[in-house]
Parts: C-alpha cells; sequence; structure tokens
C-alpha cells in the first residue's frame, strides 16, 4: 500500500511507466478488500458529486478510512475519473438499508448530477412495496421524492404549488420564496405556445418536423443570430492565447451574455446590446484591459450613479460577475484550452467547477470557480458557443450545450428540464440531437 506524501516522488520516479499501469494499482475497501480504483469512491463531508454518492454507497464501494489526504490525492490521480455506472447507483438505491443511507439517496435525486437517470430507472424497477414509496407517502414535499413520483401529481394545484415558477405572473418581478436559483433554472414550464404544446405531446413528430425545417433555412438562420449576438455572419474561433485586447475582447463579451441569463425577463438582443452600450459609455475598455487598475472600476460606478443613465440599470447586476471574469481571464481561457486536448468529458463541472474536478489538484488553478459569475443556464450557453464556434469539442460535451432558458423548456417534458435532459430527449427522436452543433439556436425556426 501506497500512502502518505511519498506517491509525488514514486510518481516523478516512475513517469511514463506510471501513466500507462496506474489502473492495475489496487485500493483498499472498507470491507478489507483490495478493489481497482474505478471501483471506489471517498466518503467526505462536503457537496461534492462524488461525496452525494457516496452518502449511499455500501461500504465494499467505500475507500477505507486508513488512506490520509495525501494517499488519496493519490488515489484520484490513479483513478481519472469515477467508475461507477448509473445501473449500480440505481442498486444501491434501491438496496438503502440505514436511515442515513436512505436521506442521501432521497437527497441525490434533487441534487446530484446523475438525478435524471437515476430516476428514469428507479420508477421502471422499484417494486409496488418500496421504501421510496412509503417515504414518499410520509414526506411528499421532499424535492426528490416530488421529481422521482412526479406522474402521481396529477393536479393544476400540484403542479402550480411544486413549480411556483411557472405560475408567476408576467407583472411580478419576485421570485418565490424557498426555491434556490438552479432550481428555478431547472423546473418545468407550463407550454406557453401551441408549439410547445405539440412538443410535450408528441415529441417524436414535433421535432422531427423541426429538423426538417431547419435544414431548409438553416444557413439564413444561423447568420442572423450571429449577426444578433456579435455583429458578424460568421463565428470564428475564440482565441486560446491572449495577444491583444480584441481577444480578450472576444472572451469577455461570451462571459458577459453567458452571465446575463441570470436576470430574468430578458432577451439574447438585450444581452449583446448591453456589451454595446457599455462600449458606448467607455466601460468596456476598462473591463477588457489586461490589467485591473481598481480606481478606473470605481470610477465606472460612480459615472453610472451620477449619470442616473436607467438603460441597462438591470444588466449593470452583473458588475461583480464582469470583474470576476476580467480579474482571471487568462487562467479561464488557459482551462479551457487545456481541455482542448482531452479526449472525453464526464460532466459540466469538469469544464465550469474545477474545484470538483480532481485533474487540477496540485496545479496552479486556484481562481474561484467559473459558475461564480456565469451561473447555471450562462455556462451552457458558453459551452454551446465554443462548440459552435469550432473552439472546444470535446466528446460528450455535446450533452451540456443546450441552454435550457425558460422559452426553451417549455418544449420538453419532466421533473428537472436541463442540457443533458433536452439532448436526452432529442436524441430519442433525431439522428442528430446537435442540429449539426448549433443546439437550441435551431430552435428558432419553430413558429411559435
Amino acid at each position: 500500500m501506497i500512502n502518505g506524501k511519498e506517491w509525488r516522488n514514486f510518481v516523478d520516479r516512475c513517469g511514463a511507466i506510471y501513466q500507462s499501469s496506474c489502473e492495475n494499482f489496487r485500493f483498499l475497501n472498507r470491507k478489507g478488500r483490495y478493489c481497482p480504483p474505478s471501483a471506489l469512491l471517498i466518503l467526505e463531508d462536503n457537496r461534492e458529486e462524488e461525496s452525494l454518492r457516496a452518502s449511499f454507497a455500501p461500504e465494499e464501494a467505500l475507500i477505507s478510512r486508513k488512506y490520509d489526504s495525501d494517499a488519496l490525492i493519490f488515489f484520484r490521480y490513479a483513478r481519472k475519473k469515477m467508475g461507477i455506472p448509473i445501473d449500480m447507483l440505481a442498486q444501491w438505491a434501491r438496496n438503502a438499508k440505514t436511515s442515513e443511507q436512505r436521506e442521501a439517496v432521497c437527497h441525490y435525486l434533487s441534487e446530484g448530477e446523475l438525478q435524471e437517470q437515476l430516476a428514469e430507472i428507479l420508477r421502471k424497477t422499484i417494486p409496488a412495496e418500496h421504501w421510496l414509496k412509503t417515504a414518499f407517502k410520509n414526506n411528499s414535499g421532499q424535492k426528490g421524492l416530488r421529481k422521482l413520483f412526479l406522474e402521481e401529481l396529477k393536479t393544476n394545484a400540484e403542479w402550480m404549488m411544486m413549480f411556483p415558477r411557472a405560475s408567476l405572473s408576467a407583472n411580478n418581478s419576485e421570485e418565490p420564496q424557498g426555491i434556490e436559483e438552479e432550481d428555478i433554472e431547472t423546473q418545468p414550464v407550463a407550454p406557453m405556445t401551441l408549439s410547445a404544446r405539440q412538443a410535450q405531446e408528441a415529441p417524436l413528430s414535433f421535432w422531427q418536423e423541426v429538423y426538417k425545417d431547419w435544414q431548409s433555412i438553416k444557413n439564413d438562420i444561423i447568420c442572423q443570430y450571429n449577426q444578433k449576438l456579435y455583429g458578424t455572419d460568421e463565428l470564428e474561433p475564440f482565441p486560446f492565447e491572449l495577444q491583444s485586447q480584441m481577444d480578450r475582447d472576444r472572451w469577455m463579451a461570451l462571459f458577459a451574455i453567458g452571465a446575463a441569463y441570470s436576470l430574468s425577463r430578458t432577451k439574447i438582443e438585450q444581452h449583446a446590446g448591453f456589451v454595446k452600450w457599455c462600449k458606448r459609455k467607455g466601460y468596456w475598455q476598462i473591463f477588457v484591459a489586461p490589467k485591473i487598475v481598481a480606481e478606473e472600476w470605481i470610477k465606472v460606478i460612480d459615472q453610472h450613479i451620477e449619470r442616473n443613465d436607467s438603460a441597462y440599470n438591470h444588466w449593470m447586476r452583473l458588475y461583480p460577475a464582469i470583474y470576476l471574469f476580467a480579474k482571471y481571464l487568462n487562467e479561464y481561457v488557459e482551462m479551457f484550452s487545456q481541455w482542448k486536448a482531452e479526449d472525453s468529458l464526464s460532466g459540466w463541472r469538469d469544464l465550469a467547477e474545477f474545484r470538483y474536478n480532481h485533474t487540477y489538484n496540485g496545479t496552479e488553478f486556484h481562481m474561484p470557480d467559473l459558475k461564480m459569475g456565469l451561473g447555471d443556464i450562462g455556462r451552457h450557453f458558453v459551452f454551446r458557443e465554443l462548440y459552435r464556434s469550432n473552439t472546444l469539442r470535446v466528446p460528450g460535451m455535446e450533452r451540456f450545450c443546450f441552454v435550457h432558458s425558460e422559452k426553451n423548456r417549455q418544449y420538453f417534458k419532466g421533473a428537472c428540464i436541463n442540457s443533458k435532459s433536452m439532448y436526452g430527449c432529442l436524441e430519442q427522436s433525431l439522428e442528430d440531437p446537435t442540429f449539426g452543433g448549433q443546439f437550441d439556436v435551431a430552435f428558432e425556426c419553430i413558429k411559435r
């Protein structure tokens, strides 16, 4: 057993030999048996995806408590990424025995990355008499259980109680109390148009018809969309080397527009308009400068207040996010450039929440997660644009390139509508669920 800090010297000595043989290492589980690293999870006191899964895993799937923190870093290095399949997670959920494990299952059904896939398997495989159904009867207000047993919530009153966002008045600017941002941004939306009702009632025929229409007018729509967002017909790749102010300008605009998706009841044209407005005001030159000058940033705030300019006051709420992007732009771009060389992608956290990604352990990346500025929807906008521009195309990335805005979510059914579930639905209806790498840009051709 390799333990402690000696693993770093071991890696240095073995070099490439180690890299090619790490899959042969075995680690001790809590039952006292040695297992391949892909079969084990680390249970820690945090909200990371691995801990969420490990909380309801049996002891034979948990790495031994004998390993110290340095040894766990070595374990993660050897494992590379979690290898527990979704069917195994479902088996653990069905067989959960203790109250702690069962509580963890319910929590995962509301917070886990694979919550939708897990819920789908459980709906098909749990028997009539099962602890999950008993738990739902005893506590129908638990978010994870409500998502699992959504089909049993049949009345319109229940729909409105479960998804307050769908029943908000267009004139009501306040969010419902007690609902977290990411919950709101993945909740189902009541169909607002005839097309949306058709999409939910007959998705196969609806999306096949949309795809047919898209093929005939896609070039015009793509040009119009690019003009609306960037003022150009063609979307060029974003540069990984920030050699000029123009290079920084493009990345800053991408991140700023993505962050603007956190603003309710707005349109993408307005987000692009905000960038143009900042340029006219002289703010943008400060935002894209390679060096942060605190006095200049404070001056922007003073000028905005003194001028009492309300044109884009709503968007000026993004100021902290814009500062975040400007301060760490080089690091964020470098992070994306490293992923360009990867051969697979396990989840959006690999791209936006590198602190959850153990690939970055021991590296120079210590900046705040990109999620802090982009929010839930905005990060998928950034992924989509990097893919559309052929800047970054990592296999598996396609699942995270749909912008699940409220307007787009109305075309899909389910307890949690996000990029992955949208991709999954389209994958069942179309041979090319990405619409040629344009994703939800193709929804522009839908007759509203």
